[in-house]
């Protein structure tokens, strides 16, 4: 799955940017539930994580966010390993991804055709959103439930650590360093270099 964050601009010149996150809501079960893009490895992801992660991003969010591939290169190999990690006993992948702000994801969401029909809207939230360990949430004035596997998501404390780097105390805060070439880090780079959104 993947953990997409923006940096919105400021609504004046006196404040600062703020990080949001993305979250998709599914209606099942007669009920509105948030997550993050994702889904299963399919055979022709050649089981490579990172390929999976952004074919479901890219089929959940209907493939509004146009990235350069050299641009997702960019961020995997540089910000290797600390934007990703394994939960549920090691059966779920999760990366984090920087996508440009759009205010109007939601309208742009709505205009395109759906890949895939499950999800029903998209919405940037706050990062402190994703501190809670409550199950429900209210945006723009309308309850939502978050999914039961993404809860226990919100719990794990690797997330935590991966909000608390995007958020500035970490790697993933706007450094453009490149990390040292390691054959783990070559063989990510090989892994993504065929991954597009």
């Amino acid at each position: 799955g993947v953990f997409a964050y923006a940096r919105k601009p400021p609504a004046n010149p006196e404040s600062q940017e703020q990080l949001v996150g993305l979250v998709l809501c599914e209606f099942r079960e007669n009920k509105q539930r948030l997550t993050f893009p994702g889904g299963k490895i399919d055979p022709k992801d050649g089981n490579n994580p990172f390929k999976t992660a952004l074919r479901e991003f890219h089929e959940e969010t209907r493939g509004v966010f146009e990235l350069p591939e050299d641009d997702i290169t960019t961020q995997f190999v540089q910000r290797f390993p600390g934007n990703c990690f394994y939960a549920a006993y090691g059966k779920y992948f999760i990366t984090a991804l920087e996508v440009p702000y759009k205010a109007d994801v939601f309208e742009a969401f709505r205009s395109r055709p759906s890949i895939e029909d499950k999800t029903d809207k998209l919405f940037w939230l706050e990062l402190s959103s994703f501190k809670t360990r409550h199950p429900k949430i209210t945006i723009e004035g309308e309850e939502f439930e978050w999914h039961r596997f993404t809860m226990s998501l919100l719990k794990d404390d690797h997330l935590q650590q991966l909000l608390a780097t995007i958020s500035g105390t970490g790697f993933l805060a706007r450094s453009t360093s490149p990390v040292k070439p390691t054959e783990e880090v070559d063989d990510i780079t090989e892994s993504i270099s065929s991954c597009k959104i």
